[in-house]
């Protein structure tokens, strides 16, 4: 979605960062390829599917966790975009 806003801003005639900022989220592969290289925020993807791969296996095996929030901390990468 952030890389078509930056396709969009720049047939606008918009600048970014100049004129807009534009910040996308999960840091994919191709965020680093856009022009401006876009800034983003990464999740810890591969924790957060090991935690959820033993939650579900311990409701598998009958060790149900108790319901509760995972929190996991997002890592700003910066680059050209703001």
């Amino acid at each position: 979605m952030a890389q078509g806003a930056l396709r969009v801003l720049q047939s606008a005639g918009r600048s970014v960062p100049g004129d807009v900022s534009v910040i996308g989220f999960d840091d994919l592969g191709v965020a680093a390829a856009t022009t401006p290289p876009l800034t983003t925020l990464r999740n810890p993807v591969e924790q957060m599917a090991r935690t959820a791969t033993n939650v579900l296996l311990d409701e598998l095996e009958g060790r149900g966790r108790a319901t509760r929030p995972i929190l996991y901390p997002a890592e700003l990468v910066e680059r050209a975009s703001v």
